[in-house]
């Protein structure tokens, strides 16, 4: 097997040698310097599709690199062989295991939307779902958003996030997405969600008067104004619980390319 430790002390000599802090190395590379540091410790290897270009920065081949040191002719054909076993090993336990988070996440998904389902239909009954249908609240609790995304240049960054997303982090010539691209994605969504939640909160607050007044004057429009209120903060949650996972996954993206 793959040593790790060997590997990455090797990663982080050459580094050194050929001058580069992590931080170049990583900017070299268009990743993080957090996976550098991981691979330097031993806590992770780098990802075959990186393999030749990270190789060609420290001026080694990639048998030196999966040995954790600069092999002499003699042991350079036996190592290539056993490397390659190793990381035909290595791929084909990373797939299964990237299979069954797969089905976990689907089965996970299916269970809690069922369960949801189930409480509110047995609280509410399938004709009293139209209550949690409001066309204003919903053009309130994603408007506001829409606009300060677009007013601070996140737009395109932020729906560009769940392309990346959705196209498993590869671009459509199968190699990865820049790491800079994957940062502004992430910091767009997390935009975005702050400013769906203030914009939930806004939209509170702002019926609020509107309910008082109702309340003294036109008593019978103290609950439409009130479900007004109450479901804009609604829709601003329900929306942020919606864009949290995608942000999460480009969050954890960039600790790990």
């Amino acid at each position: 097997m793959l040593d790790q430790e060997k590997i990455g002390a090797f990663i982080a000599q050459q580094r050194k040698e050929n001058g580069l802090t992590q931080k170049s190395l990583a900017d070299a590379l268009l990743i993080s310097d957090k996976t550098v540091s991981k691979w330097e410790t031993g806590r992770g290897l780098p990802d075959v599709s990186i393999m030749n270009a990270l190789c060609d920065v420290l001026h080694v081949s990639v048998n030196d690199l999966l040995s954790g040191e600069v092999l002499s002719s003699e042991k350079y054909n036996q190592k290539a062989e056993e490397h390659m076993m190793d990381l035909m090993k290595t791929s084909e336990e990373n797939n299964r295991a990237n299979r069954r988070a797969k089905v976990t996440t689907m089965i996970g998904g299916i269970v809690g939307f069922t369960f949801v389902f189930l409480f509110y239909i047995s609280n509410l009954g399938i004709r009293n779902l139209a209550w949690y249908i409001d066309i204003p609240s919903f053009v309130g609790a994603t408007g506001l958003p829409l606009l300060f995304l677009t007013f601070g240049g996140y737009v395109h960054a932020f729906f560009d996030g769940f392309y990346i997303c959705i196209r498993k982090f590869k671009e459509k010539d199968g190699t990865p997405v820049a790491a800079e691209r994957i940062k502004r994605s992430a910091a767009a969504m997390r935009f975005a969600i702050r400013m769906t939640l203030l914009s939930g909160g806004l939209g509170f607050l702002f019926a609020i008067p509107i309910i008082l007044h109702a309340f003294y004057s036109t008593p019978e429009m103290l609950g439409p104004n009130l479900a007004v209120a109450v479901l804009t903060a609604f829709y601003a949650c329900l929306l942020a619980l919606i864009i949290y996972p995608f942000y999460m996954r480009l969050f954890s993206k960039m600790g790990t390319d």
